[in-house]
């Protein structure tokens, strides 16, 4: 793949939304409109309620634990439908929470040609 050539990235990202699939013992997702500049508002904004697992549950936290600590990183929820066999470019860049080993994140792959390598370095 040559320079010139333009590379679509694909979104692998899930949409968060209201009604989404969460676990049974933890809130579901809350999204509310605040403000909106078609109302007239001067800006438009929103609040909303994550509804991720928000406790350990043991078997998963045990299992994240042997994979983090093999230095295998751990990304779920991924809608991989739109995706084909290859080589990918990944860049998911999870939110930064303080005191949490883990966050929502926004993941897009990027078709990669033959040859093409990209290094992978942790950033912490």
């Amino acid at each position: 793949m040559s320079d010139a050539e333009v590379t679509e990235w694909i979104d692998v990202a899930v949409t968060v939304r209201p009604g989404m699939p969460h676990w049974p013992d933890n809130p579901p997702i809350v999204l509310q409109r605040v403000m909106d500049t078609g109302r007239g508002d001067i800006c438009t904004s929103s609040t909303e309620q994550p509804g991720w697992m928000r406790c350990h549950h043991a078997d998963a936290a045990k299992i994240h634990k042997i994979l983090l600590q093999a230095g295998i990183w751990i990304i779920e929820g991924l809608d991989l439908s739109p995706v084909t066999g290859g080589r990918y470019e990944l860049i998911c860049l999870p939110g930064k929470l303080h005191g949490s080993d883990g966050a929502p994140a926004r993941a897009i792959l990027r078709p990669m040609g033959p040859g093409q390598a990209v290094s992978v370095e942790a950033a912490s």
